[in-house]
């Protein structure tokens, strides 16, 4: 449905481009514009209101020129607040209705094309109705909110994040070495990161320095578990734990940052958490709509037969024989 929505929609921006671009004065040739006979003065239409123009039959009205520009945006709407605007736009008006009634004359309203995208833009209408009745059936309360927040509470809930430089060593009188030398130079990330780079050596583990990135209790960051707790022992970035021994090697550690834990309340999300119930509202809606048109219309629907490749798509005459003996 997504996928008819978006087309739906498209199809509809693309007829409020035409609309707009013939209302622009700027597109027109003076050869193209349509003469409008002004009925006389006393002419009134069905609806009581002036009669603006005649053609084929048919008359348009004020009110119903006043209806139609009503209909754009504001925007455009602004553009024709003087009377050569307007006269300009009703010309428009009676150009589209001429050309209208021309291609169904011709036939144009019954292409396969054509008639695609009218179904396309009266399932946009129709969309729109239902998501803004059923959709809108009361308001979200209080408890919804609550019970929305409840379920996702780890969503709202973002625990203590931190970040250290890691040197990992294969023998402890190594790390020994390079954790007094670290010594020396205090919160000197540089320095630090340094003490340690990679020789080649085969060794199961080399000597060698790395970030570990953000990561919470939870959440190792590919660390062993007590080389995490040790990061979370230290108290402020720049601080440098002890050598920390896990599976054969050997961890000396810088802190470079911390995220405090972040707590959204109820009162701060909750207009977050309206919109997502709306849309799940909307969603369930359309769904159910679609539901009760497939049952009403005994649809049923068969992807197996699109087959798997081009080729064997039938053809114009295959698919003609095929609806006939369905």
């Amino acid at each position: 449905m997504a996928r008819e929505r978006a087309g739906a929609i498209s199809t509809c921006a693309a007829f409020a481009v035409v609309i707009t671009c013939v209302a622009c004065r700027g597109t027109r040739s003076s050869n193209a514009k349509t003469t409008v006979t002004a009925a006389p003065p006393a002419a009134a239409g069905a609806d009581g209101s002036p009669v603006l123009a005649e053609f084929d039959g048919r008359v348009l009205t004020l009110l119903d020129f006043d209806e139609r520009l009503s209909r754009q945006p504001l925007a455009l709407r602004v553009q024709y607040k003087n009377v050569e605007a307007r006269r300009r736009l009703l010309d428009d008006m009676v150009r589209l209705e001429l050309l209208a009634d021309e291609a169904r004359r011709r036939g144009i309203d019954q292409r396969p094309e054509i008639r695609d995208r009218i179904s396309e833009l009266l399932a946009e209408e129709v969309t729109n109705q239902v998501l803004a009745t059923d959709a809108k059936a009361g308001e979200i309360s209080d408890d919804e909110v609550k019970a929305y927040y409840d379920a996702h509470s780890a969503e709202f809930h973002v625990p203590e994040e931190r970040s250290a430089i890691v040197l990992l060593l294969d023998r402890r009188e190594r790390a020994d070495d390079v954790l007094r030398r670290a010594a020396a130079h205090p919160r000197d990330e540089a320095f630090f990161r340094g003490l340690v780079r990679g020789d080649g050596r085969t060794a199961t583990v080399a000597p060698r320095s790395f970030d570990s990135g953000f990561f919470s209790k939870t959440t190792s960051g590919g660390l062993p578990a007590a080389v995490r707790d040790a990061v979370f022992d230290m108290r402020s970035a720049g601080d440098i734990h002890p050598v920390v021994a896990s599976d054969g090697a050997f961890y000396v550690l810088m802190l470079t940052g911390i995220r405090p834990a972040l707590v959204r309340e109820p009162k701060d999300v909750a207009a977050l958490v309206r919109e997502r119930l709306r849309a799940e509202r909307r969603s369930r809606a359309l769904s159910d709509f679609m539901d009760g048109l497939r049952a009403r219309g005994h649809a049923s629907v068969h992807p197996e037969r699109l087959g798997a490749t081009e080729a064997s798509a039938p053809t114009p005459a295959t698919s003609a024989s095929a609806a006939r003996s369905d």
